[in-house]
């Protein structure tokens, strides 16, 4: 195979002699074989490789040879610079393109004496041979050296003379192509040896003889090292003693260790030696030990003292590192297996846990589990663990660690140097050293520290005692506060399960846990609220006020917490406890409100050993958990318990025992008793419960200033000692009048007009207890007043004793009082309020009633006499019917204007008629206006009803005349105020739930099925507005359907249908039985049954002309289109639906007017999706041809175009089949796009790429079709020549057991599908990826069109790349599988049966950067489509 030449672009011509036993000998000749072989041509974004390791000078193979010159093959050096095309040409006539003769690049001569030298490469023995000797040569591996080990030009130049271990091997067995021909290890053993077998790229030693080291079978951890770790050979096998160095042959393993550019040296090796051990083992440096050997397998190959696995650094008898501790396994064995666990190679837990540093106080009493820790400060173990640098990374996602952790600064970052570090650095912002609250620590702890604080004092702070007294949160409340607390509280108060002595943390599993061991000797246990633990509790046992320790309002006085009872029954000031008293002598008892009379200094009277003279705390006694109770501030008293008090001082000399929590009356209720609010003590004599708890009657209470205002105040607060016990002398009141002896002649009895009311008597009553008895008692009367209606002669209009009350309370009785009285009276006419009795008649409008009431005893705008009535005076008459308050019909003087009343007598134009109040009031009015029911007048609507409408329906939508035909309601409406209904929408189309939306006015109630009586396709029938209502319905609606007619068929009962027989044709008739249409035009003279919605479009269009079943499918049919402008796109799998609107107008009214339309105009209201991207169709005439009844073309429209982007140009369109006939032929997927896609900017296909870009035209071309390198896949194993293809064997494409064939499907996967290939790609070129040159109609895999699989992802307006789920496999076997990430191998290289592969389900794809990451690339990222591509972007790392 050829090597590229960086720069130079050309032609590549490859012409090979195949030797291929099972295929003959055949010739061929292909152009631009490299970019016909990758697969992935997907991107030129390529990471770092370094293609330059390919070339062989002094730099890669790091010879120092001609240093004086500057090296060799190197810019200045000996013979110049040397690159690809020193040794390579196109065509040549050598095996891999070695050029005929290679000539020096300075014009320097060649051992030979010449600067040009003639080669000879027919086969891979021939590259040299130094057997014998010889003076000059040909061959490719000897024309060019001159001061070789072996192998020159002239074998008297060979400094290793003709000893040569194998003269005439292949000598890219040892120097490989890829490290620029340095020597390595391929040759006699795996580089490195990873299987358990002898010889071989993978295998253990085996040439010259076998090592036996290792038990048979065993392989070692080689792998691990080097492929897991990324180490090199030299890690552990590192000589400079002098002897012979790798890759050259020693007959000896060396073991030296040597890691981190020299910083690790040291280390002990115990060799294994027996009879039959192949090789001595020797210390290949003077820092490397080698133990005795053993004769035992099971004690052999053991390494120990090593820094990669905890055994610390040493330099001679130096120890420069300090072995790590807590290791379990600080030798490990080569053989043996699981050794790298977290705990090997130190300490992980608390019971073994690191010593260095701080790691003892952190991994033992903070994080006790067993491991699973370390990720809080160091980053998570990869293959980089052992770097020779100390890493941390705090994680800072993780609460105990916190957000803004940082170590030396930084969150995370290296110390550059081996573990363990010498010195430590500082942590901080670290959540385990904050102030317990996230706050900063009171000090920087640093790793290592012996100095650092270890009781609370460090992060937190302490005591008031200590050094740094704790300020976070309420801490200062508690601990330093001695002036409100009267002691300061120790941290041991607080938090007894986790510190001792106060500040010594005494269980260290307890810290750091927030709070949840809270507890104390004086507070509760684990109580998470403050106010329910005892300390802040009202000394009862019940919670005090809640607080937040966060940053709520300090408790500063005794109310906090004993004043703070819930529910309270007082408001305390002074801290007094506020609970309810449970009873004289109960624990709950409570008689403090009656003692505070002096505030707080009354508290010392009875706790003078707890509290001062003010009230603040003293001493300890507080928060005991005792009541102390003692006498003090000058007061005494005897306190022998029980809650009962003698002697005591305040009471006055003589005073009875008082026990705690009993009553002692200081106001009237002790003899008397007093008003309504101390029942059942209050007063009972004469007639007092009438006055003092009679609210239901009086509207209020009153209380005993009312009558006695001379000798009380504040009701019950004696006011003057004077006249108190003076047996009623003093009898007075606000509302009552003077010394007044006789009550009914005072105001509060009379009939609010100066005339008396019911005769009473204060000792024998009777009791009044309605309103009749003062109001309805006139005498004589005018009428018998039975609700209390005022019941004296009227008399006259407006005057003093104008009276109009019987009018207006009639049946309705005393719930008609609060329409007038609303100030005065409830709904139910009782009293309400103070306002009675107040000496004013309260008149205001109330009951949902409204009026203006400017005086003069003049109403106006009253809503009982409706809208627009005539102002109102009391005590005159009005008309006997309705025009004298609300108005009457359309023929009356005074047509009712009212809320909605107009538009239903007085609106003939739009319902055809104009209704009488009878219509809906036909059981309180006849004869259309007279009052026939007079209980039923003026009652707020219930008796609502009439002839046409439903029986007393409180709801208009719900009767008849508003619902919308079937016996469902129509639109809501509000008879006061409301949207009147002026078109047919308000009851025929307001449907809830509406099935759609009304236009015109059609009803909208779901279609209950095909002849049902909720049947419905008016939806479908009203496309055009409200003119199309006439065409079934001409006796009813006008010709432009937005009124009735007044033939009176509207509203009654029966649906009317009539055809305009103009419109639905002269024959056609309607079956209401089964409601069928017969003989209708506009179903071109079939017969229709409404409801049927199986027929849907198929009504009309039972089989749509030309491609219509290509587009659309069984849409129709399906029923799946349900309106003339539906633009959605249904389609699946195989079949393409898409609405009818994407290609006809969306405007209705074209509908059924007699014309196919065809509009692409993107911007056509209502386009759809695909419609809109029509780029270059901006009328309804563009983006088609149309020559004749039946011949149609598209010409611009997305869906036939390349799919390039959604901003599309001319040249990016197809012209279509004929609609009428046509068809793309087998090439379906090139009718519109290419196959496969040729744009600028994709990588389908690339005609002129960078691969074997030599200078000269024509360039290689490149795609992602047919399979990787099917063109020139070497057969191998030292045969010439390429491997063929075919559906079995081992072939390079046709066999999918070997090699996957690339299609659209690889990355287009559940689109297109996955087993009919399109061989079509490239169809009609001479390109190499042309699939019919192979694919026929008779061949096995035939000649074919792909398939879409799922059609909605295939014309959507978007790119949809998914991945494959399959493993891709290859017989183009990689030189190096090992380093290339994502592939493995199965079997041996270029063996028949192996083959290369890697699973393309995981591969992803940026759609924004338009950059996959596949196995394809080696998972490299930034690979981006439709770049240029270098050979690294898929052999990088080979």
């Amino acid at each position: 195979m050829s090597t590229l030449i960086s720069g130079i672009k050309g032609k590549v011509t490859m012409m090979m002699i195949r030797q291929n036993p099972k295929m003959g000998v055949q010739r061929i000749k292909r152009v631009g074989w490299l970019s016909a072989t990758i697969l992935g041509l997907f991107f030129a974004s390529v990471i770092s490789v370094r293609a330059a390791d390919l070339l062989h000078n002094s730099a890669d193979t790091a010879s120092k040879k001609w240093q004086a010159q500057g090296g060799w093959g190197v810019t200045g050096g000996k013979y110049g610079k040397f690159d690809c095309a020193t040794c390579h040409e196109p065509d040549a006539a050598n095996l891999r393109n070695i050029r005929k003769t290679i000539t020096t690049q300075n014009g320097e001569s060649w051992p030979s004496g010449s600067p040009s030298v003639d080669v000879t490469f027919l086969n891979s023995t021939s590259m040299g041979y130094d057997k014998g000797g010889h003076a000059a040569s040909s061959r490719i591996c000897e024309v060019c050296h001159s001061a070789n080990q072996f192998h020159n030009f002239n074998t008297a130049n060979n400094t290793g003379g003709l000893s040569h271990p194998t003269p005439n091997a292949v000598c890219t067995s040892c120097h490989k192509h890829n490290t620029g021909f340095k020597a390595a290890c391929g040759g006699c053993h795996g580089n490195p040896p990873t299987a358990a077998v002898l010889g071989g790229d993978y295998g253990l030693i085996g040439t010259p003889r076998a090592s036996n080291a290792m038990a048979a079978g065993q392989v070692g951890a080689h792998a691990t090292h080097t492929q897991t770790r990324n180490m090199v050979c030299d890690t552990c096998h590192y000589i400079n003693n002098g002897t012979i160095k790798m890759p050259n042959l020693s007959n000896t393993i060396d073991i030296g260790f040597y890691g981190f550019g020299g910083k690790v040296t040291s280390g002990t090796y115990v060799p294994y030696s027996s009879t039959s051990r192949g090789y001595r083992i020797a210390s290949g440096t003077a820092n490397t030990t080698m133990a005795t050997v053993v004769t035992s397998y099971a004690n052999a190959n053991k390494c120990s003292g090593v820094y990669c696995h905890g055994g610390g650094v040493k330099v001679g008898a130096t120890q420069v590192k300090a072995p790590l501790t807590g290791g379990n396994n600080i030798a490990p064995q080569w053989t043996a297996v699981s050794q790298n666990q977290c705990g090997s190679c130190h300490g992980v837990d608390a019971a073994s846990p690191p010593t260095m540093g701080s790691h003892v106080k952190h991994v033992v009493p903070v994080w006790s589990a067993q491991s699973g820790n370390c990720d809080l400060c160091h980053p998570a173990i990869d293959m980089s663990h052992v770097q020779g640098s100390l890493r941390w990374e705090m994680k800072v996602t993780d609460a105990r660690v916190g957000a803004n952790a940082t170590y030396k600064g930084l969150d995370k970052g290296a110390t550059g140097d081996l573990a363990p570090s010498d010195t430590y650095g500082q942590c901080t912002n670290v959540a385990c050293h904050t102030d317990g609250k996230g706050g900063a620590p009171r000090l920087d702890a640093t790793w290592g520290s012996s100095t650092f604080n270890a009781d609370c004092s460090g992060c937190h702070g302490g005591n008031a005692g200590s050094s740094a007294p704790i300020a976070s949160d309420m801490h200062g409340q508690h601990i330093n506060q001695i002036g409100v607390n009267g002691v300061n509280f120790g941290c041991v108060e607080c938090h007894a399960q986790t510190v001792t002595a106060d500040r010594t943390i005494g269980v260290l599993g307890n810290h750091l846990n927030q709070l949840v061991n809270y507890s104390g000797a004086r507070a509760g246990k684990n109580k998470a609220a403050c106010n329910s633990a005892y300390c802040h509790s009202d000394g009862k046992g019940n919670a005090g006020m809640a607080v937040s320790w966060s940053g709520g309002t300090p408790i500063d006085n005794c109310i906090g917490c004993h004043g703070s009872a819930s529910p309270a029954d007082f408001a305390s000031v002074y801290g007094e406890p506020n609970y309810a008293s449970t009873g004289g002598g109960a624990a709950r008892g409570n008689s403090h409100k009656k003692h505070v009379a002096a505030g707080s200094a009354s508290c010392i009277y009875c706790h003078g050993g707890t509290v001062t003279g003010t009230g603040a705390l003293t001493g300890a006694n507080h928060i005991d958990m005792t009541i102390q109770v003692a006498p003090g501030g000058g007061e005494s008293f005897g306190y022998p318990g029980g809650k009962t008090c003698s002697t005591i001082s305040c009471h006055g000399s003589g005073s009875p025992n008082a026990v705690w929590g009993a009553t002692l009356p200081a106001d009237c209720t002790g003899c008397h008793g007093g008003n309504a609010a101390v029942a059942p003590n209050d007063i009972k004599t004469g007639q007092h419960t009438r006055h003092i708890n009679n609210v239901s009657v009086n509207g209020v209470n009153y209380g005993c200033a009312e009558c006695h205002a001379q000798t009380v105040n504040a009701d019950l607060t004696i006011s003057n000692s004077t006249l108190h016990v003076n047996k009623f002398t003093n009898y007075s009141g606000a509302r009552a009048g003077k010394n007044t002896a006789a009550c009914n002649a005072a105001y509060c009895h009379s009939d609010g007009k100066g005339s008396a009311g019911i005769a009473v008597n204060w000792a024998t009553g009777p009791a009044i207890d309605n309103c009749t008895g003062c109001h309805g008692a006139a005498s004589p009367a005018d009428f018998a007043s039975v609700y209390g209606e005022p019941n004296y002669a009227g008399t006259g209009s407006g005057a003093e004793r104008a009276n109009s009350h019987k009018k207006h309370v009639g049946t309705s009785g005393s719930s008609t009082c609060i329409y007038c009285h609303a100030g005065t009276v409830a709904v139910d006419g009782k009293l309400a309020g103070a306002n009675h009795m107040d000496k004013s008649i309260q008149v205001s409008p109330g009951g949902g009633k409204d009026f203006g009431y400017p005086g003069g005893k003049t109403c106006s705008n009253i809503t009982c006499h409706g809208a627009g009535s005539p102002d109102a005076v009391w005590g005159a008459t009005m008309p006997v019917d309705c025009t004298g308050c609300h108005g009457g019909n359309s023929a009356s003087f005074k047509p009712i204007s009212s809320n909605m009343h107009k538009p239903h007598v007085s609106q003939s134009g739009l319902n055809g008629e104009n209704y009488g109040c009878v219509e809906c009031h036909a059981q309180t009015v006849n004869g259309d206006r007279l009052v026939s029911n007079q209980g039923n007048h003026g009652n707020q609507f219930p008796n609502y009803s009439g002839a046409r409408a439903g029986k007393i329906v409180a709801s208009c939508n719900a009767s008849y005349c508003h619902g919308d035909g079937k016996g469902s309601a129509g639109m809501a409406v509000s008879w006061a105020g409301g949207t009147p209904i002026n078109n047919c929408i308000g009851c025929h189309g307001a449907a809830s739930p509406a099935d759609f939306t009304s236009i015109a006015g059609e009803p909208n109630y779901a279609n209950a099925g095909i002849g049902l009586y909720k049947a419905n396709s008016h939806r479908s029938h009203t496309a055009a507005g409200a003119s199309t209502c006439e065409t079934c319905h001409i006796n009813t609606v006008t010709t432009d359907g937005t009124a009735i007619l007044g033939t009176g068929l509207h509203i009654d009962r029966s649906i009317n249908v009539n055809f305009n027989t103009t419109k639905a044709g002269a024959t056609a008739n309607y079956d209401p039985v089964t409601r069928t249409c017969n003989n209708i035009s506009c179903h071109g003279g079939g017969n229709p049954r409404w409801g049927d919605i199986s027929a849907g479009c198929s009504a009309c269009h039972p089989n749509p002309a030309g491609l219509h079943t290509v587009h659309i499918r069984d849409m129709l049919s399906a029923g799946m289109v349900a309106f003339y402008n539906f633009t959605g796109n249904r389609s699946v799998g195989t079949y393409y639906r898409f609405g009818c609107a994407n290609c006809h107008p969306t405007d209705t009214a074209k509908h059924r007017n007699g014309q196919v339309e065809v509009t692409f105009n993107k911007n056509k209201a209502g386009a759809g999706y695909l419609t809109t991207l029509n780029n270059l169709v901006s009328d309804d005439t563009g983006g088609y041809t149309k020559g004749g009844a039946n011949n149609f073309t598209c010409e611009t429209v997305y869906c036939h175009s390349n799919g390039r982007t959604l901003s599309l140009v001319a040249g990016d369109y197809r012209q279509t089949p004929n609609w009428y006939g046509g068809s793309f032929g087998g090439n379906r997927c090139g009718g519109c796009h290419d196959n496969p896609p040729q744009y600028a900017g994709q990588s389908h296909y690339v005609a002129e790429s960078s691969l074997g870009d030599n200078g000269t035209p024509p360039y290689a071309e490149s795609g992602h079709m047919v399979g990787i390198h099917f063109m020139n896949t070497y057969v191998g194993n030292n045969m010439n020549g390429y491997l063929g293809y075919s559906s079995s064997g081992s072939m390079a494409h046709g066999n999918p057991a070997l090699a996957t064939t690339i299609s659209c499907y690889t990355c287009h996967s559940g689109i297109v599908s996955s087993s009919q290939i399109d061989t079509y790609a490239m169809s009609g070129t001479s390109s190499n990826f042309r699939c019919e040159a192979c694919h026929t109609s008779s061949s096995r895999t035939r000649l074919q069109p792909g398939e879409i699989v799922n059609a909605s992802l295939h014309i959507n307006g978007a790119k949809d790349v998914a991945f494959a789920p399959i493993s891709i496999k290859t017989k183009a076997q990689l030189a190096n599988v090992a380093n290339a990430l994502g592939w493995s191998r199965s079997g041996n290289y270029k063996a028949d049966t192996s083959y290369d592969s890697a699973d393309l389900s995981v591969a992803t794809w940026n759609a924004q950067t338009k950059t996959c990451l596949t196995a394809c690339h080696v998972n490299q990222p930034d690979i981006t489509w439709g770049a240029q591509l270098k050979c690294v972007s898929c052999h990088a790392n080979q």
